[in-house]
């Protein structure tokens, strides 16, 4: 007896998705310190303004974290989808063929995305293996936050993604981050929009 079908759900978000309810919530939080209401006035009254600021930065960064948590998992998915797009719709090409000779060897429908990443790595003309090397370092990163953040990570040039000619940020999953500078999902964002189409929809 064959193996049954993924049912893909269509439900998958983009990250482009993802960056607008991303942009909503930092927006949020700031306008609700803008005009905080009377609890939360008493709560910094005999506070400093840096005692202030500084929750407000962590309140940001834990927005940014599950935002890069929920990107990378759209990500993950986006591999998925075409890997059983490529092996259910049989497409042509060495990597579709790659695809389905993997997917025969499996005794379920559990494919494991560095499984996937491997196949894309030897794929042959290497375009898409620095955005892979870059996926699999921040892969260990949501790893450490899906799992509860309970021991001290070792992330690894690996966690950034490449550095664009000409930009100055230079991120890192480790950092503290910053409120108004650019932060991390922004550049995440922004790279794997200009790279997973060129690389998947080959």
């Amino acid at each position: 007896m064959g193996k049954k079908k993924v049912r893909l759900s269509e439900e998958n978000l983009t990250p482009d998705d993802i960056a607008v309810q991303q942009k909503i919530l930092q927006e949020s939080i700031r306008a609700y310190y803008r005009k905080p209401p009377y609890w939360l006035f008493e709560e910094y009254c005999n506070s400093s303004k840096s005692v202030f600021e500084r929750d407000l930065e962590n309140r940001c960064i834990e927005v940014e974290k599950d935002g890069i948590l929920t990107l990378l998992a759209a990500i993950e998915a986006l591999f998925k989808v075409d890997f059983f797009e490529r092996v259910y719709n049989r497409k042509r090409g060495q990597l579709s063929r790659t695809f389905r000779e993997l997917y025969k060897q499996q005794t379920n429908n559990r494919i494991s995305l560095n499984a996937i990443f491997k196949e894309w790595i030897n794929a042959g003309d290497g375009s898409c293996s620095k955005l892979i090397n870059a996926l699999q370092g921040a892969f260990k990163y949501r790893h450490w936050l899906a799992h509860g953040r309970y021991w001290v990570p070792k992330y690894g040039q690996k966690c950034q993604p490449p550095r664009p000619e000409g930009r100055g940020l230079k991120p890192s999953f480790a950092r503290q981050g910053s409120v108004d500078q650019g932060n991390i999902f922004n550049y995440w964002q922004s790279y794997l929009k200009e790279n997973i189409s060129s690389c998947i929809e080959r």
